[in-house]
């Protein structure tokens, strides 16, 4: 005989697959920062380019750049973040 169906269960599931997902996009997210550090490091891109690509996968997660240096980070606005996110597929 099958067991009732328990909305709880089915709705702690689909919390955890979401909290799942977001760990799974985090950890991208870190992995994409430290090829841009290992590439900067080994001097096969800019400066400039190693925080365009983090602001580009990590958005508004870099910290304060000091003005003197002349390096500069492209914010994004929300609207276009979005339309990022959509045109990879990793947002709906």
């Amino acid at each position: 005989m099958n067991a009732p169906i328990n909305q709880a269960d089915i709705n702690r599931d689909i919390a955890l697959g979401a909290i799942r997902s977001a760990i799974h996009r985090l950890d991208e997210i870190r992995q994409e920062a430290v090829n841009a550090g290992a590439a900067l490091k080994a001097r096969f891109i800019s400066p400039q380019a190693a925080l365009d690509w983090c602001e580009e996968y990590a958005p508004g997660c870099l910290g304060y750049i000091p003005p003197a240096s002349g390096l500069t980070v492209k914010r994004l606005a929300a609207k276009d973040a979005d339309e990022l996110w959509e045109s990879k597929g990793t947002r709906k």
